[in-house]
């Protein structure tokens, strides 16, 4: 098993090598949130099923910060791609 790559993970479902790849940088790669500002407001007032904080996500923007890919994020404030991806 050395040197081998994993190319199907059957909990995330992932199954070329250019999905895990993208997958891997996605989780690698940390940014910044951008919401809109009536975006925000109506996630303040969030329903039981989060549909709100759902919406507010999808009228976002996330913004590279840095550079440098790492598993570990450099500041607290910062979520990687696959997070934004994930809200």
């Amino acid at each position: 098993m050395n040197k081998t790559i994993l190319t199907r993970d059957p909990y995330d479902g992932i199954g070329t090598t250019e999905m895990f790849l993208c997958d891997i940088v996605a989780r690698m790669a940390w940014g910044k949130v951008h919401f809109k500002e009536d975006a925000e407001a109506q996630a303040e007032e969030e329903d039981e099923d989060g549909s709100r904080e759902a919406q507010k996500y999808l009228n976002a923007t996330w913004e590279l910060i840095s550079e440098e890919l790492s598993f570990d994020s450099p500041d607290a404030d910062l979520i990687n791609y696959r997070q934004y991806l994930d809200k």
